[in-house]
């Protein structure tokens, strides 16, 4: 392995190399593993590296992977009443519906645990699991510094609500688990 060329790395590691870099990432879209954005991300890293001084080595794994095309959830009330939910996401490697979608009772099925199902009508039903994000209060932040300013911020913080999905994503629901029971999505 070669070294760095002199200052070579100066734009890649200082604040706004890095903010740089950050933002160069994003901007290709959600990099899942094997996806044909974490390929233009690796390529970018590549090139960058290289520019730098760096010699680069890449070793290509094969990986098997599921990418969404499309997704949405329309919903039937009691009334007959249809609604379209917003969805951020889709919970990769959950399965495939034709293009005309699954349209079955949603039963709530709480955590998703084995006992959560029992006594419950699951039979061609679609499952509605909790993944609850962990709960988290903005006091932990300020207990790991050294100081707090202004003063006062570590009594304001104490009670503040600061649970974020990035600080531990709740595991996916069991989906074997559900389809044993019956249900079809």
């Amino acid at each position: 392995m070669t070294g760095p060329r002199r200052g070579g790395l100066a734009g890649l590691v200082g604040p706004d190399g890095l903010w740089e870099s950050v933002e160069r990432m994003v901007s290709f879209g959600p990099r899942l593993p094997g996806s044909p954005a974490h390929h233009r991300h690796i390529d970018d890293l590549d090139v960058r590296l290289r520019r730098a001084g760096l010699e680069v080595t890449r070793h290509p794994v094969p990986l098997a992977r599921w990418l969404a095309d499309d997704w949405s959830l329309r919903v039937v009330d009691a009334r007959g009443v249809s609604a379209t939910v917003p969805a951020a996401s889709y919970r990769p490697y959950s399965g495939e519906t034709s293009a005309r979608g699954v349209t079955a009772t949603v039963v709530d099925v709480g955590a998703g645990g084995a006992a959560d199902y029992r006594g419950r009508p699951m039979a061609g039903a679609i499952v509605l699991a909790d993944a609850p994000v962990a709960r988290l209060r903005a006091e932990v932040l300020t207990d790991l510094a050294d100081a707090v300013e202004p003063p006062d911020a570590r009594t304001r913080l104490a009670a503040e609500d600061y649970s974020r999905v990035w600080l531990g994503v709740p595991p996916p629901p069991d989906l074997a688990l559900a389809r044993r029971h019956g249900a079809v999505a």
